[in-house]
């Protein structure tokens, strides 16, 4: 069987004789064969960790996934990583918890995805600037942005994320940093008149505030975040 670019040789070369040729067509890279075509590319030292992980990405639920927890990515890696996106199918599952990566890196990633359901960006060094970058996926089902340093500006951005992501059932914000519970009226109204509410929230040891009142306060309003489901403030926040 010839390749086809020995056909079209033999055809160059064949003083116009009839060539017959059995073609099956072209066999689809893999993720993992991308990645390291783009790390030629783009004279980038390829990470075998990195192919670990892609010779792994198959999942069953039907989703097209990118998984690459655990990869050793840094942010000099990330333009390979937005190359094999636009080169692979689109992904609606990503997995990139575990990295050391920041919002920037987070940024560029999206710019190369159209639709996520489900999001792993735990155990990075991401800040509340990425919480806000979800709004433009209102089909996202589940996020983990755990043991980030997000910070007290992520309980603002909690009550936009939900009425614009009105499918996101699981949300798990464990050991972010949130330190201050003071929210202002804006945002204490915006908890109060929410048009969607998870069905798990996992805000857990995130330090507690040493204002009692105004922990108490957003124990109550937390309980909005979340359907009634036998939760309550004080289970989420993992408070004693």
């Amino acid at each position: 069987m010839l390749l086809s670019q020995e056909l079209v040789v033999v055809a160059i070369q064949g003083n116009y004789e009839r060539v017959f040729a059995h073609y099956d067509g072209f066999r689809e890279k893999t993720p993992l064969e991308l990645y390291q075509n783009a790390c030629m590319r783009m004279h980038v030292p390829v990470r075998r960790s990195v192919e670990l992980a892609l010779e792994n990405n198959n999942d069953k639920s039907g989703d097209e996934q990118l998984v690459l927890a655990d990869a050793c990515l840094v942010s000099r890696d990330i333009p390979v990583i937005c190359d094999l996106l636009r080169h692979i199918k689109p992904v609606t599952k990503l997995d990139l918890s575990g990295n050391v990566l920041y919002d920037h890196d987070i940024a560029d990633v999206f710019r190369h995805i159209q639709d996520l359901h489900h999001v792993d960006l735990s155990s990075n060094r991401l800040t509340s600037q990425t919480i806000a970058r979800f709004v433009r996926y209102p089909s996202l089902r589940s996020l983990s942005i755990s043991f980030n340093p997000l910070g007290c500006d992520t309980l603002g951005l909690l009550p936009e994320l939900l009425n614009q992501c009105p499918q996101l059932a699981s949300l798990d914000l464990e050991s972010c940093d949130i330190r201050n519970y003071t929210l202002p009226d804006p945002t204490r109204h915006a908890y109060q008149h929410l048009g969607h509410r998870l069905d798990h929230l996992n805000l857990s040891y995130n330090p507690s505030s040493d204002d009692s009142a105004s922990l108490e306060q957003w124990k109550s309003l937390v309980q909005n975040l979340v359907k009634d489901n036998g939760s309550n403030g004080q289970q989420i926040l993992n408070c004693k």
